[in-house]
């Protein structure tokens, strides 16, 4: 027997495209959302769809299909772009390599730009200061904006965007973070950041 779980992905985009879902699947959403699925060009929908099939060994199988997906098109990613941020600043943390930091090490967030915001405290940390460790457990809790924006700042523009295109994400851009700025330059300065172990300072950029 198979054992099937099924995972999807909306995101809001501009409606162009090709599909290979499911005619079932299809009209599955249309009986669920009629108003969005009689409405495409308004709503501007994309799903990707990963179908997980496991067999007699649990040994999973995937499947991938999607609805409206066009490379040519930027579909804004939403909450999703917390996951790639997420994994992103553990790796930069693991290639930093340097001694006393890593995920739990304790950060202060300057400001140094216009509109930037510092950070110095965390009351839901147990120890009341931030840290990558806690942006991401916040993340993944509660879809928390302001701790994707610390992420967002440790990594840089610049950074965040070529690590995907090395990856051979290449058809992925990260234009911001969700803080609301008139001034197009400001999502391409990133905030300074200070690490410290204990009163010591480990790390800053």
């Amino acid at each position: 027997m198979i054992n099937k779980i099924i995972i999807f992905t909306i995101m809001a985009g501009i409606m162009y495209g090709q599909s290979n879902l499911d005619p079932k699947i299809l009209g599955d959403l249309h009986s669920k959302f009629p108003n969005v699925m009689d409405s495409l060009n308004k709503y501007e929908i994309q799903i990707l769809y990963t179908q997980i099939d496991r067999d007699e060994r649990n040994f999973p199988h995937f499947r991938e299909f999607s609805f409206n997906l066009d490379s040519s098109h930027y579909f804004y990613p939403a909450s999703t772009v917390k996951l790639p941020a997420s994994i992103l600043s553990l790796e930069k943390i693991n290639r930093l390599n340097i001694e006393g930091l890593n995920k739990f090490t304790s950060l202060e967030i300057d400001s140094a730009y216009p509109g930037q915001i510092k950070v110095n405290s965390d009351s839901t940390a147990k120890n009341g200061k931030p840290s990558i460790a806690q942006f991401i457990k916040k993340v993944f809790l509660v879809s928390d904006n302001d701790a994707f924006n610390g992420l967002y700042e440790f990594l840089g523009q610049k950074y965040f965007n070529h690590r995907l295109w090395e990856k051979e994400y290449e058809n992925v851009l990260i234009q911001h973070q969700f803080i609301f700025s008139d001034d197009k330059d400001f999502h391409r300065y990133t905030n300074p950041i200070k690490f410290y172990s204990g009163n010591k300072l480990v790390y800053e950029q």
